[in-house]
C-alpha cells in the first residue's frame, strides 16, 4: 500500500515514466528545445525551438512551438521558413531571402557547424547579408555544443559577412552589434 501511494505521487508530479536521464542544465548553451513532459497519459510533449528573427534592425530571440526533432537541420530548416503570421504581427522579419534552401548541414567534433545553403543566399545586400548571417549563427550556436558556424553556398565554402569582417568562421561575438539585449 505503501509503495502504492508513492508511485502515484510520483506520477502526479509529472515525472517521466522512463529512466532516461537528462541533462538538468546543459553545457552553457542556450536551451534551443524544451521537452516538457507530458500532464496526462497519452499527451504529447510540448517542444520549443529558439530562432532568430529581426525587429528593427536588431536580432531578437524568439520562441516557437514545433513538432520537429531538436536536430540541427530540424532547427535550421525552421529558421529558412521565415516568420510566422503571429510573428509579423509582432513587427518580427528575417533578413534571409525567401525560399532559401538548406542544402546540407554537418556537425564538427570541434563544435562547428557546417551549414550548407542555397544560390538564394548570395542574393543580398551587404547590410542584409551580416543580418540574414547572424541570425543562423545565433541559432545554430544555441544548440548545446555549437560554438560556431561555416558556411557554405552549393557545396562551396564561404566566408561569413560579420562585424570584423568575412570570415571562414562566424561566432556570436563576431556580432556585437547585433546581439539582443
Amino acid at each position: 500500500m505503501l509503495i502504492a501511494a508513492g508511485l502515484l505521487a510520483a506520477a502526479a508530479c509529472g515525472l517521466p515514466e522512463d529512466d532516461t536521464a537528462r541533462p538538468l542544465d546543459p553545457d552553457g548553451s542556450e536551451i534551443l528545445v524544451d521537452d516538457t513532459a507530458p500532464t496526462t497519459p497519452g499527451q504529447q510533449a510540448a517542444r520549443t525551438v529558439v530562432l532568430y528573427f529581426v525587429r528593427k534592425g536588431d536580432l531578437v530571440r524568439q520562441e516557437r512551438p514545433s513538432d520537429r526533432p531538436a536536430e540541427p537541420a530540424a532547427v535550421i530548416r525552421s529558421l529558412l521558413e521565415g516568420v510566422t503570421a503571429d510573428e509579423k504581427g509582432a513587427d518580427l522579419t528575417s533578413a534571409i531571402p525567401p525560399e532559401t534552401e538548406l542544402r546540407g548541414i554537418e556537425r564538427g567534433q570541434d563544435g562547428v557547424l557546417t551549414v550548407d545553403l542555397g544560390p538564394q543566399m548570395s542574393t543580398i545586400t551587404s547590410t542584409s547579408a551580416l543580418t540574414a548571417y547572424g541570425q543562423i549563427v545565433f541559432t545554430a550556436t544555441g544548440l548545446k555544443g555549437v560554438t560556431a558556424v561555416r558556411f557554405r553556398i552549393d557545396g562551396e565554402p564561404v566566408a561569413a559577412p560579420t562585424e570584423e569582417g568575412n570570415l571562414e568562421v562566424a561566432r556570436r561575438t563576431n556580432y556585437p552589434e547585433l546581439a539582443p539585449a
